[in-house]
């Protein structure tokens, strides 16, 4: 099993003012609070996805084989 880094690292709240400020938002003190524990929620959710096993699974660009619909003219 690997080691994952959002478990090893924590979200701060400086983090978040980081991410607030690139993305221009400003954020009051709830709000900050708020996203500080939404996104330590979705990195859990991303973590538990990484420990699913892919070793088998072929890598694929699209799910549905598709063809040219155009005419030949």
């Amino acid at each position: 099993m690997r080691a994952s880094v959002f478990s090893l690292v924590p979200i701060t709240k400086d983090d978040i003012r980081h991410i607030a400020a690139l993305a221009r938002l400003e954020l009051d003190p709830e709000e900050l609070e708020q996203l500080a524990a939404d996104l330590a929620q979705i990195l859990c959710y991303v973590e538990q996805i990484n420990l699913v096993n892919t070793d088998n699974i072929i890598p694929r660009n699209r799910f549905v084989e598709t063809e040219n619909v155009f005419r030949e003219d």
